[in-house]
């Protein structure tokens, strides 16, 4: 098995929407920085990795084209948006979308509130490379949150709800 490759984008969107059903797991996690995504992982495998991240009103980012992301909005709303294109959409609670590898894709949070969203990365970035894009300062050696054995437990269809 290739661990560098990524994961289906269909496997991750229901690893980002199942632990997006789990809030009061991640919940106590959530936390915003003033104009900035404030991010949290919460677990990581050698195929992928999940992250809480916190969206200030007015945070923006561009997710990395190196790999497969699918990403569940769980408060709030983000707009998102090809890079360089004209295409934007917004993403509510409860919805998922999913972007591939390659394609230059921006986030926003354009509104007055916070949001809050649940992201599956594949491949998963070595502990070594793994950055904050916002502080540009490198967190290497962050430990997930979560057990990885939440994922099953999560992902489970009878589990399948998301409070709006």
């Amino acid at each position: 098995m290739d661990h560098a490759s990524p994961l289906d984008l269909g496997f991750l969107s229901l690893i980002s929407s199942g632990i997006a059903a789990t809030g009061p797991l991640w919940e106590p996690l959530v936390r915003f920085a003033d104009g900035a995504v404030a991010d949290e992982l919460l677990l990581t495998s050698e195929r992928y990795e999940v992250w809480l991240r916190c969206w200030a009103p007015g945070a923006q980012t561009e997710l990395d084209p190196a790999g497969n992301v699918a990403y569940t909005v769980v408060r709030g709303s983000l707009v998102g948006h090809d890079v360089g294109g004209d295409q934007a959409e917004l993403v509510h609670v409860g919805e998922t979308r999913s972007v591939p590898t390659g394609v230059r894709y921006g986030l926003a949070d354009l509104d007055d509130e916070p949001a809050v969203s649940i992201h599956a990365v594949s491949p998963a970035v070595p502990a070594d490379h793994r950055t904050d894009r916002v502080a540009l300062s490198v967190i290497a050696g962050t430990a997930p949150r979560l057990p990885e054995s939440i994922v099953g437990y999560a992902a489970h269809p009878s589990r399948r709800r998301l409070a709006g």
